[in-house]
């Protein structure tokens, strides 16, 4: 968690965890705090650390100093000698980069440090849990097919091994407050990837929304628990039943499509000329037709989608089933509060829903 700094709620979870893992974090004695997992009980096949990611930009509730933490991850800036680098490259986040890579890889290693990177993050968008894996990772895709089935298809106030999960509320993924997803990212080279998940042999990326940048939210943290619950549960599962039999499954994805992205005009402050139209907000996943209102400029006059979307994704055809209309795009991140910054990407993000193909349990 606190990949980016005013993103709090990873950040607490990892708290909990570490509380968790060290005490009995209710102070009854008993060992067993029921609002978080105990991940050496739960999961006695995983050794399970955590990682505070970008603590200066959180001590200070920024998202970050510099540079955006999560797209210092390529293997080329992870290379680039400090002396030799640009001065962008020697900002605060570049040194952090390498040293959580040194930490947790080598990135591109046969055996890095770190099996697998789960990064917690959030979202001021509408996207419920939305778990992001790039193309290149094949166990974070099947790991992101289990947690979305099981997040949406969980009942009432149960966790992941039929235990209550939560005494205090019910779970916020059967209230339809956070319908879960799987987004899938155009790299399909790990050494590509910016991406901090991309530093172990396999990663993921768990975003939780909405919620407001530098607030911390139960929903959202039971809801986060729950995913990083089911990702570890898949991953013990495959780790401890001899006889587990993997099958080929047909899942929904949303295809991230980057050279699509709708762009807001900005003004002279490098700031948005154009605020998100009242009928697009909240909608994220939902379908945007060509001609649809997407920003309202400044001088009153209405932006309307100009789709450009679809020419130049790569996807790999091992993965991919098919899709109902290549033409056919789904907004994500609509009105992102850390996308008014160009040196996150400003704008709105574009998807495809596509069916692609990923091994997964089956029953007997």
């Amino acid at each position: 968690g606190g990949t980016h700094g005013n993103e709090f709620n990873g950040v607490w979870c990892v708290k909990r965890w570490r509380l968790q893992g060290a005490c009995d974090a209710d102070g009854d004695g008993d060992g067993d705090d029921s609002t978080m997992p105990n991940f050496a009980q739960r999961y006695p096949s995983l050794e399970v650390s955590t990682l505070i990611g970008n603590p200066a930009a959180y001590k200070q509730n920024l998202r970050f100093l510099d540079l955006d933490l999560n797209r210092m991850f390529t293997a080329q800036n992870l290379a680039t000698p400090v002396n030799e680098a640009a001065d962008d490259v020697q900002a605060y986040e570049a040194n952090r980069a390498r040293a959580i890579a040194a930490s947790l890889g080598p990135k591109g290693a046969e055996a890095p440090a770190c099996d697998f990177v789960i990064d917690l993050h959030t979202t001021t968008s509408n996207m419920g849990v939305t778990i992001i894996v790039d193309q290149w990772c094949q166990e974070g895709l099947e790991a992101a097919a289990y947690a979305v089935d099981k997040l949406n298809s969980m009942a009432l106030t149960e966790e992941p091994s039929g235990e209550r999960w939560s005494t205090r509320r019910p779970n916020p993924v059967d209230a339809q407050e956070h319908v879960a997803r799987m987004l899938v990212m155009e790299v399909t080279d790990r050494d590509a990837s910016p991406f901090l998940s991309s530093i172990g042999r396999g990663g993921l990326q768990i975003e939780v929304g909405p919620t407001p940048q530098g607030v911390i939210r139960t929903d959202v943290i039971e809801s986060m628990t729950l995913a990083v619950g089911l990702v570890l549960e898949y991953f013990e599962k495959r780790n401890t039943t001899p006889d587990l039999r993997l099958a080929d499954s047909i899942v929904e994805a949303f295809l991230y499509d980057h050279e699509g992205k709708i762009k807001w005009p900005v003004d002279e402050d490098g700031r948005p000329a154009a605020v998100t139209h009242w009928s697009l907000q909240g909608k994220d996943y939902e379908h945007l037709p060509a001609g649809a209102p997407v920003f309202e400029h400044l001088n009153g006059s209405v932006i309307k989608y100009e789709p450009k979307a679809g020419q130049n994704v790569k996807l790999l055809p091992e993965l991919f089933v098919g899709e109902d209309d290549p033409m056919a795009f789904y907004p994500v991140f609509i009105n992102e509060g850390a996308y008014y910054s160009p040196k996150s990407g400003l704008g709105i993000g574009v998807t495809r829903k596509i069916k692609i193909r990923v091994q997964q349990p089956t029953e007997g």
